[in-house]
Protein backbone atom coordinates (compact mmCIF):
# COMPACT_ATOMS: atom_id res chain seq x y z
CA UNK A 1 0.00 0.00 0.00
CA UNK A 2 3.14 2.25 0.97
CA UNK A 3 4.58 1.66 -2.86
CA UNK A 4 0.92 2.36 -4.35
CA UNK A 5 1.02 5.93 -2.52
CA UNK A 6 4.56 6.44 -3.11
CA UNK A 7 4.16 6.05 -6.69
CA UNK A 8 0.92 8.18 -6.96
CA UNK A 9 2.85 10.76 -4.70
CA UNK A 10 5.49 11.13 -6.91
CA UNK A 11 3.68 10.69 -10.30
CA UNK A 12 1.63 13.79 -9.48
CA UNK A 13 4.46 15.92 -7.75
CA UNK A 14 6.65 15.25 -11.22
CA UNK A 15 4.10 16.25 -13.85
CA UNK A 16 4.18 19.86 -15.29
CA UNK A 17 0.82 20.81 -16.67
CA UNK A 18 2.42 23.78 -17.75
CA UNK A 19 5.40 25.77 -18.95
CA UNK A 20 7.18 28.00 -20.99
CA UNK A 21 10.50 27.04 -22.71
CA UNK A 22 12.70 29.31 -24.62
CA UNK A 23 15.32 28.56 -27.20
CA UNK A 24 17.09 30.20 -30.08
CA UNK A 25 18.70 29.24 -33.63
CA UNK A 26 22.47 28.92 -33.77
CA UNK A 27 24.07 28.42 -37.10
CA UNK A 28 27.65 27.96 -38.27
CA UNK A 29 28.35 28.04 -41.46
CA UNK A 30 31.87 27.73 -44.08
CA UNK A 31 31.53 30.85 -45.91
CA UNK A 32 35.00 30.30 -48.02
CA UNK A 33 33.52 28.35 -50.64
CA UNK A 34 31.96 31.49 -51.72
CA UNK A 35 33.55 33.46 -54.33
CA UNK A 36 32.11 37.19 -54.42
CA UNK A 37 32.46 39.91 -51.28
CA UNK A 38 28.77 40.81 -51.98
CA UNK A 39 27.49 36.70 -51.36
CA UNK A 40 30.01 36.78 -48.40
CA UNK A 41 28.62 40.07 -47.33
CA UNK A 42 24.83 38.87 -47.92
CA UNK A 43 25.29 35.63 -46.16
CA UNK A 44 27.06 37.43 -43.28
CA UNK A 45 24.17 39.15 -42.72
CA UNK A 46 21.55 36.18 -43.09
CA UNK A 47 23.47 34.47 -40.71
CA UNK A 48 23.69 36.88 -37.87
CA UNK A 49 20.15 37.73 -38.23
CA UNK A 50 18.67 34.83 -38.01
CA UNK A 51 21.26 33.45 -34.70
CA UNK A 52 19.83 36.87 -32.77
CA UNK A 53 16.14 34.96 -33.28
CA UNK A 54 14.61 34.16 -29.82
CA UNK A 55 11.69 31.57 -29.65
CA UNK A 56 9.32 30.81 -26.96
CA UNK A 57 7.14 27.87 -26.42
CA UNK A 58 4.53 27.99 -24.11
CA UNK A 59 2.41 24.97 -23.05
CA UNK A 60 -0.69 24.49 -20.34
CA UNK A 61 -2.58 21.50 -19.25
CA UNK A 62 -4.85 20.51 -22.12
CA UNK A 63 -8.19 18.13 -20.48
CA UNK A 64 -8.87 15.61 -23.19
CA UNK A 65 -12.53 14.12 -23.31
CA UNK A 66 -13.12 10.53 -23.53
CA UNK A 67 -15.48 8.95 -25.93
Amino acid sequence: MRYLFFLLFTTVALAQTSGSVTYNFNYNMDLDGLKSKESKDFATNILSAANQLEFQLTFNEVAMASS
